[in-house]
């Protein structure tokens, strides 16, 4: 009798690495079953993320073969900047399956208070090397590297309008990362973004611009060297929405960093974000610059762009509160 109900592995698997399958495989020889959790079901498309929960389900359905018939698989969103919510929605997930009283090991990955645990290695490193090798030198890559049934749910994805507009955006980030590979350092970028609340409304731009366009997002951009970052804020908030901040009376109420090194697919960028609440009626906005459309969104309705935001922008949101529970 295994001395585990459940073994849980959390990761974005995206796409699931060889590592992974042989640490799922061995790992079955440790409970009564596997739970495999994906993590950023809610992140949109993108060179870092190419695929969404649903076909990373499917990858890990067929990189798993006949030994993935009892083999569970849940989802979890994004709370990258708040682990609180990240490990109660871990625990959720797992326990909606498992029910509260099953005896669980936690392998690899964050560890959960009343879970036992076990090391495992980190492949993320390997599944960005995939996911490089995918866009620099198509699926034929993976041939014979993974299972045939995975290696042809590549080949599909490849000719989809999907991959066609992900490999653009993979050529304009590569021409991108190598503009600065001149530089004496490696370049670190600091960026700033706006969270603007009105009558109970939240302003947001659809990007109409690579890396992202399409895209709901924060207004916001690259400061400026001659510039503070609070300047750089209401600069770009109205390059973007035309919104001056010196006409409306509003309060900041809220400031904070943003640091994940791999948040952005441009490189090592750092965000500073600032939280303001206006005062009076809701001001006029439209989109310019890089953004397409400027738009007041209820804050009711913010549940429905899950999917649909820009790199991290919703995992922004998130840290200030601004999504209804799980």
């Amino acid at each position: 009798m295994s001395k585990y109900d459940f073994a849980v592995i959390a990761s974005p698997f995206a796409p699931v690495t060889p590592g992974e399958l042989t640490l799922i495989e061995t790992v079955g020889t440790r409970a009564g079953a596997i739970i495999l959790v994906i993590e950023g079901a809610d992140i949109a498309p993108s060179v870092q993320m190419p695929w969404t929960a649903e076909e990373r389900e499917s990858l890990l359905r067929a990189g798993l073969g006949e030994a993935g018939s009892g083999v569970l698989i849940t989802s979890v969103r994004d709370h990258r900047y708040r682990p609180d919510l990240a490990a109660a929605a871990l625990r959720s997930a797992v326990e909606a399956i498992a029910g509260p009283q099953s005896r669980i090991l936690k392998v690899g990955g964050v560890d959960i208070e009343d879970w036992d645990y076990s090391e495992a290695p980190d492949f993320s490193a390997d599944a960005e090397d995939m996911r490089g090798a995918f866009f620099n030198e198509g699926p034929e890559a993976f041939e014979g590297e993974v299972p045939d049934a995975m290696a042809d749910i590549l080949m599909s994805f490849d000719a989809t309008p999907a991959y066609l507009a992900l490999y653009e955006e993979q050529v304009y980030v590569e021409a991108y990362r190598e503009s600065w590979e001149a530089a004496p350092y490696p370049a670190t970028l600091v960026t700033v973004d706006v969270i603007i609340i009105a009558s109970d409304r939240l302003l947001l731009v659809k990007r109409g611009a690579m890396p992202g366009r399409g895209q709901w997002a924060l207004p916001g951009g690259f400061i400026d060297v001659d510039e503070t970052l609070i300047e750089s804020a209401m600069r770009e908030l109205q390059e973007e929405t035309g919104l001056d901040l010196t006409e409306v009376a509003f309060e900041l109420v809220a400031r904070e960093v943003f640091d994940d090194p791999k948040r952005s697919s441009r490189g090592r960028v750092i965000t500073h974000a600032f939280v303001f609440r206006l005062d009076g009626d809701l001001p006029v906005i439209a989109g310019a610059d890089d953004a397409e459309i400027a738009k007041w969104l209820p804050l009711v309705e913010l549940s429905g762009l899950r999917g649909h935001f820009f790199e991290d922008h919703g995992a922004i949101l998130d840290h200030f509160g601004l999504f209804p529970p799980d």
